[in-house]
């Protein structure tokens, strides 16, 4: 059996997450109409607690989604465009929804992105600046990678009362590549991506330029490969002659004849993602490949960086299995009193966790979490946020959902009956394009969804276990056989 050892360098660069759904492949044989796009927008807004689904309205022409409405956040607007760009079929979207934040003084939004940029490792020690005008929130100073300058325009949306950001922050690490060595770098990039098919995409760099043209499978993807191109020495990327094509026709697909992964590629994409991630810092991973099974060992100083070099790896073209192994070693020390005031403190400034009565303890640097939230959103979010923080080794996560009340008591957590949480799933599940959900039968007990059948990868599990807990499963029983070749 074959071992590829390869020690990946972890620096400072950039991490791109996505929630991609389509209508199923083989479930429909002709594009969805504007209606069905326009009501499966909809329905799949009514699963976002960032996004009050009677406030904002719906329409498509031409696979053109317009949004319009309010919501109380900017992370609610840019998460409806977000969800409106899953949508298979969407060809476009133009979002007009407004943004009515409860009124703060500008200096008090101003002081919660400055200690919001100052308790996240990655962005403390860089040189930036945070001005509010209006509720518009200007960013400026210099960082390293596009990486970095994305994750504190992030950081800033995430502020309570903040309407806008406009991030000036200016990237100043230039790549010391050829541009045939980064057009390499980026067909790698974009072909081990398994949320993005390169096989009708034309890949380009000229003048430090990046130009992406044919045909990709949706919006969402398109995106996500616009803003993965942002390689260190690249200055912009041009995707106008990417055609959003919702329905590849499935002869030609079949003309594409995928090629596996060998383990020293799978190694060398998996040491390339960590290197484009900011969230984790200049340590050292061992990173084994045997067969499709990446084995990470070494060194990383947050619990964010741990999981991030796990979510990476899974996200790489013929990862079949990881075996996290990696130990969490702080930079410098940190007292249990300092972890829970700065989680306490980070929670109350964002928007999504901070109406919420919740109780953080900690215990040589291991986090209790407690209390209760609407959904599995709220919950994830809270471990997220603390998971960023310096000394924090491990979370254990009790956080309960809240139950809704009613007579009969007979509704799930997530205010629905099993029924009509299973018909949820089930539809949620219609649209992932990457799964066949003929192949997979859903029961729900009491709010727990037990999934059954058969799916193609690994990466399609996770991905229709993440659909029954988005639409608003309380646990899942992920029961879903891997058949076939774990593409």
């Amino acid at each position: 059996m074959k071992t590829v050892t390869i020690a990946a360098c972890l620096l400072l660069p950039g991490w791109f997450t996505l929630s991609y759904a389509a209508p199923d492949r083989n479930e429909h044989s002709v594009s969805p109409t504007d209606p069905m796009i326009a009501e499966a927008v909809k329905r799949r807004l009514m699963f976002e607690p960032t996004v009050i689904s009677n406030d904002v309205n719906v329409n498509c022409l031409d696979g053109v989604v317009t949004l319009t409405g309010q919501v109380d956040s900017l992370r609610g607007k840019l998460r409806a465009t977000e969800v409106a760009s899953s949508r298979h079929g969407v060809l476009s979207v133009i979002n007009r929804i407004d943004v009515l934040s409860p009124a703060q003084p500008d200096l008090d939004i101003e002081t919660g992105v400055s200690s919001a940029l100052q308790f996240d490792t990655i962005t403390r020690p860089r040189n930036i600046e945070a001005a509010v005008n209006d509720g518009i929130v200007t960013l400026s100073g210099s960082v390293e990678t596009y990486g970095v300058k994305r994750l504190a325009e992030q950081i800033a949306t995430d502020i309570s009362g903040v309407k806008g950001v406009e991030n000036q922050i200016e990237v100043t690490t230039q790549s010391t590549l050829s541009e045939e060595e980064l057009e390499v770098q980026l067909r790698r990039t974009l072909n081990s991506d398994i949320y993005i098919d390169t096989a009708f995409m034309n890949i380009e760099v000229k003048d430090r330029n990046v130009f992406l043209s044919g045909k990709i499978g949706s919006l969402a993807a398109k995106n996500r490969a616009e803003q993965r191109s942002f390689l260190p020495g690249i200055s912009k990327v041009e995707t106008g002659n990417l055609t959003v094509t919702p329905w590849l026709d499935d002869k030609d697909r079949k003309e594409t004849e995928f090629i596996p992964l060998t383990d020293k590629e799978i190694a060398d994409t998996v040491r390339d993602s960590f290197f484009y991630d900011p969230r984790l810092t200049a340590r050292t991973v061992d990173i084994e490949v045997s067969d499709g099974q990446v084995t990470l060992k070494g060194e990383v100083d947050t619990l964010r960086a741990r999981n991030a070099a796990e979510q990476n790896t899974k996200n790489t073209e013929g990862v079949t299995e990881v075996v996290n192994l990696l130990q969490i070693s702080p930079v410098v020390k940190v007292e249990d009193q300092r972890i829970t005031d700065i989680a306490e403190n980070t929670l109350l400034l964002n928007p999504y966790t901070d109406g919420f009565a919740l109780q953080v303890s900690v215990n040589k640097g291991k986090v209790s979490l407690s209390g209760k939230v609407p959904s599995n959103f709220e919950r994830a979010k809270v471990e997220e946020i603390v998971s960023g923080i310096e000394g924090v080794r491990s979370i254990d996560n009790y956080i309960t959902l809240q139950k809704a009340t009613t007579d009969d008591n007979q509704l799930t957590a997530a205010g629905k009956s099993d029924a009509a949480l299973a018909r949820d799933i089930r539809e949620e599940i219609k649209w992932n394009w990457y799964v066949d959900s003929s192949k997979i039968e859903v029961e729900v007990n009491s709010g727990i969804a037990t999934l059954s059948g058969t799916v193609e990868s690994s990466w399609q599990k996770r991905s229709v276990q993440e659909d029954a807990l988005l639409a608003g499963a309380g646990d899942v029983v992920n029961n879903l056989e891997v058949v076939g070749s774990d593409k």
